[in-house]
């Protein structure tokens, strides 16, 4: 009975460290509505401001567009999440575009398991697929519930979506799947088509490099002939931004493929403003600026929920800390950390007068001893000053209640 008792104790010895590692994470960005965007390893996920896991820490960067993000493992759409933290789960049938994870305009460009790779057609959020109209020459349509496939798709903006087809080239559809800018003469293929932008796009056909407008016949019309003749295309990715390149001139593209400018040697044509940076113009008489008063050290007060701490059945004991300003000043984007063995929570924001926001943070609490004392370190950063303090708590082993 010694043997087995004395075995038990050395295996606990062993496994202690392991069960003692912390769950600090590599990198920790705020999302807003009490969410953040965690970092561990190569992998994502979403917890609240109670640590507690919204989305697992297993896909890759979640990233969003239009208050939306796809769940993705190896590419595989695994399932999509909003701003608020509502998960919906996808069958992982679908792979998303590599130029293109995130859901544009209600749709995302896949390709799928069920059929040959660089072939691309839309699913939306739901995963229903988008169906052509009419039929499309080169088109594949396959049987049952898939969508149609083009060699080559870029994403829906505005509405519309530019499609590559290797024997009838690049034309548009809408989200109807109904065809849209008609070229004028149906047997000349374009080389190139931008993504749509406010109603205008740039076509690319032997008769030169175009931008068009669509009338009320859903067909192209020229606006503006930029050139009356397109030779040797060339399209250059990297380094960015992207480039269609011809002998005539230059198209410069954004990650969308809209066209920004056109340049032809020393000429250009721009059709997507970069914002500029607006300059002050500062009056003759300087008005004196109002002093910032505000202390960390005077102004900002930290207290802990409690220095006596109880683990809980899970492993780790929940900590509170209170930072109160106690002016009558607003700090404006004064930010709050705590660590604990390893373990991080971060808040930043504004904390107006006499206000005061609570951070918690779970504190791993796997040990065999009855207690442990651990340091909770809290640093407060605001413009160029810092404030670190350390507490001391206490935390008390887990002691299930054991029915007689």
């Amino acid at each position: 009975m010694k043997r087995i008792l004395l075995m038990l104790a050395v295996l606990a010895g062993q496994t202690l460290p392991v069960c003692a590692q912390t769950l600090g994470y590599d990198e920790t960005t705020d999302l807003g509505n009490g969410l953040s965007k965690v970092k561990s390893g190569d992998t994502y996920g979403i917890i609240d401001n109670n640590d507690n896991v919204v989305v697992s820490v297993e896909y890759q960067d979640i990233k969003f567009n239009e208050g939306k993000a796809l769940l993705l493992k190896d590419d595989h759409i695994m399932g999509v999440v909003d701003t608020l933290g509502n998960v919906k789960s996808l069958s992982g049938d679908y792979t998303v575009h590599p130029d293109y994870p995130y859901i544009y305009d209600g749709y995302i460009v896949v390709t799928g398991k069920w059929w040959t790779k660089e072939k691309w057609g839309y699913i939306d959020e739901d995963e229903v697929p988008l169906r052509l109209r009419d039929r499309m020459k080169g088109a594949v349509w396959l049987v049952g519930n898939f969508p149609v496939l083009f060699d080559e798709a870029r994403p829906f903006i505005g509405g519309y979506a530019a499609v590559y087809i290797k024997k009838t080239g690049w034309k548009y559809i809408d989200k109807n799947g109904k065809e849209r800018y008609l070229p004028a003469d149906p047997k000349q293929n374009a080389s190139f088509c931008s993504s749509v932008y406010n109603g205008e796009c740039i076509i690319v056909t032997d008769d030169g490099i175009k931008l068009y407008q669509e009338n009320n016949e859903h067909r192209a019309v020229v606006k503006k002939v930029l050139s009356r003749s397109a030779t040797g295309q060339k399209f250059i990715k990297e380094p960015a931004p992207a480039r269609m390149v011809y002998e005539e001139g230059v198209l410069t593209l954004d990650s969308l493929m809209r066209v920004k400018k056109f340049n032809t040697g020393n000429d250009s044509i721009v059709f997507i403003e970069t914002p500029r940076k607006t300059i002050e113009i500062i009056e003759e008489v300087v008005k004196p600026q109002p002093i910032d008063t505000l202390s960390l050290d005077d102004d900002i007060e930290i207290r802990l929920s409690s220095a006596s701490l109880q683990a809980d059945a899970k492993g780790s004991a929940f900590l509170r800390v209170t930072v109160k300003n106690t002016s009558y000043e607003k700090f404006e984007g004064i930010a709050v950390m705590l660590e604990c063995n390893g373990v991080k929570r971060v808040w930043t924001g504004d904390l107006e007068g006499t206000a005061e926001v609570k951070v918690s943070m779970n504190i791993p609490a796997r040990f065999s001893a009855l207690a442990i004392k651990r340091d909770v370190n809290v640093t407060i950063s605001y413009k160029d000053s810092t404030l670190k303090k350390t507490f001391a708590v206490t935390v008390h082993r887990y002691n299930p209640v054991r029915s007689r």
